[in-house]
């Protein structure tokens, strides 16, 4: 009986354990789900994200390439437009060498005083060349004029064409810093959050272990508990055979307390007969004493002697039978 709150202890361990294990399981159930939705919304931003620098650094490389391949183009195009300038300065130049000459002829020409009279057909002719030479030279001259301005046009928009590509450059390079920055930014957060998942698995082995030993010791409990509840049902199967001999000897008890009863109803019933025989016995044994000490008188007067029982001879008997129920009531 002193073990039954041991063993009530246990039971109340056991149940408790078990709560907490239940309790355990779900909350280990809940943060792993929490855990895993967040890795998993974190992984597909991280993808989107990554999935957009991709796309737009390689927009930005595409585009970085063709404005190389024109720029390539406009320097081939523009070294054939300073090749074209230097050709037409120095035609120019010669142009403007040979109407010096001319001007210096004609100022020669003019200044002597034998050419009065009308030029030789030799000289007309040859002015006549020279001025269409000169006319020649003159439009030659507008039209290297007009090509140098285009020239300078196409230099100025080659200028431009090249400034544009500049900044469109240093944009592509501003945005390719800028994804480079991102990726960057992208791979610290993700080293966190490996650095997170890393201490959130070390706290889950922590866990593991914890529910482990938990479950060492709850086994150790149950078996225990097993055990004690072995020993207990023993016990229960010993009480309960201790209980029907108890039942068995109190009913052997009870019908000995009623023979014990009936025996005390025929003991006093026998001392009351005995009582009664007793006072019935008193007057003939008065008598007989009283005949006995007369006999014995008379006896003695004649001298002779006779064996007569005496009174205490003849009660005895009787005496000892009416003891003996006493003593049988006794043992």
């Amino acid at each position: 009986m002193a073990s039954l709150p041991g063993v009530e202890s246990v039971i109340n361990r056991e149940s408790v354990l078990r709560q907490l294990q239940d309790d355990h399981e779900d909350l280990q159930h809940a943060h792993a789900g929490s855990l895993h939705r967040h890795l998993d919304h974190l992984r597909s931003q991280a993808m989107t994200f990554a999935k957009f620098c991709q796309d737009r650094y390689d927009t930005l490389i595409l585009e970085l390439e063709n404005s190389n391949a024109q720029l390539m183009e406009s320097r081939s195009a523009v070294e054939e437009l300073e090749h074209t300038i230097l050709c037409v300065e120095d035609e120019i130049d010669t142009l403007k060498r040979q109407v010096q000459n001319l001007q210096a002829q004609l100022a020669a020409l003019a200044s002597r005083p034998d050419l009065g009279s009308a030029p030789s057909p030799a000289l007309a002719r040859l002015l006549f060349s020279q001025d269409q030479e000169l006319v020649a030279a003159h439009q030659r001259d507008q039209s290297q004029d007009q090509s140098l301005l285009e020239v300078r046009q196409h230099l100025q928009d080659r200028d431009q064409g090249l400034s544009k590509a500049q900044q469109r450059r240093q944009a592509l390079d501003r945005l390719e810093a800028s994804p480079e920055a991102a990726a960057l930014q992208l791979q610290r957060q993700i080293i966190a959050q490996e650095r997170r998942i890393a201490r959130l698995h070390e706290a889950r082995d922590q866990f593991r272990t914890d529910c482990y030993e938990d479950l060492t010791e709850r086994d150790r409990a149950v078996t225990k508990a097993s055990s004690v509840s072995e020993r207990l049902d023993k016990a229960r199967a010993k009480l309960r055979t201790r209980g029907n001999h108890v039942d068995s000897v109190r009913v052997n008890i009870s019908r000995l307390e009623q023979q014990v009863v009936n025996l005390q109803t025929a003991s006093s019933q026998a001392d009351h007969k005995f009582i009664s025989q007793m006072r019935e016995l008193a007057a003939p044994t008065a008598h007989y004493k009283d005949a006995y000490s007369r006999f014995g008188a008379v006896a003695r007067l004649l001298n002779q002697d006779v064996a007569l029982p005496t009174p205490a001879s003849l009660t005895r008997p009787r005496s000892e039978s009416g003891s003996s129920p006493a003593r049988s009531h006794k043992s």
